[in-house]
């Protein structure tokens, strides 16, 4: 994974290599339900758009979306459709 911006309050844009695995997986994320991550464009490159900006989230919050990414990647990384 790879951080594009410069995080300076609550939005973070990641790549996962190039564009096309990086749709993937916004795709599985978006499928999964678990958390709530949207692909997008960023400098003409595909992005997965990450906001952090609710005072409640907490550890368990940050877990599940840590395991949702994971299990995201892991998909993309095997070939699964």
């Amino acid at each position: 994974m790879e951080v594009l911006n410069d995080v300076g309050y609550t939005q973070i844009s990641v790549a996962f290599g190039d564009d096309a695995p990086t749709r993937r997986v916004a795709e599985r994320l978006i499928a999964d339900g678990k958390v709530w991550m949207s692909g997008s464009r960023w400098h003409g490159r595909e992005v997965v758009r990450i906001s952090v900006s609710n005072g409640t989230t907490d550890a368990d919050d940050v877990t599940t979306a840590v395991e949702a990414v994971r299990r995201a990647v892991e998909a993309v990384r095997s070939g699964e459709p």
